[in-house]
């Protein structure tokens, strides 16, 4: 009976582990890159950093009503032939692509400021069509303050949708 129980703990918390490496929760300690899991809404300095981007990568915050969103993304390197897509999404209630820019040799950086609609989560996707070679990147994003606490930011909506 406890070596069935210790078994069932121990393949639980490995299925847990082996989740959150795929998704690459340790991949970026910084800056919460392909990191969806979150208690609180985002605010303050969400980045302000350089990170290689080979395929694609991803930002993930929770913002309530209201909140100002300010993203900046450039190349690094600006004799760097690389074109970077960025996408703004929102996913609470309908999930929609709120802004598409590109970023390349002629529009870098890219500046974004962005008023949120509704609570809820939201995603920064950076996709590099030069897949074979890393692009270095620098990003800054802040967000107005707001009480932080999850009931703020949530919406049931994120719980539904389908994408």
């Amino acid at each position: 009976m406890f070596l069935g129980f210790s078994s069932l703990v121990v393949l639980v918390i490995s299925g847990f582990v082996l989740l959150a490496y795929a998704e690459g929760v340790w991949n970026d300690p910084e800056g919460q890159l392909n990191d969806p899991l979150t208690f609180t809404c985002h605010q303050g300095i969400l980045a302000s950093r350089s990170v290689p981007l080979f395929d694609d990568g991803e930002y993930n915050w929770m913002f309530a009503k209201g909140q100002i969103l300010s993203v900046t993304v450039g190349l690094e390197d600006r004799s760097d032939a690389s074109t970077i897509h960025l996408y703004l999404i929102q996913w609470s209630g309908q999930a929609r692509f709120l802004d598409n820019r590109v970023i390349d040799r002629a529009n870098s950086p890219v500046n974004l400021q962005y008023t949120i609609p509704a609570a809820g989560h939201y995603q920064i996707e950076l996709v590099n069509s030069q897949r074979e070679t890393a692009t270095w990147l620098t990003i800054n994003a802040t967000a107005s303050s707001i009480n932080n606490a999850l009931w703020n930011c949530f919406n049931p909506g994120d719980l539904f949708h389908t994408d």
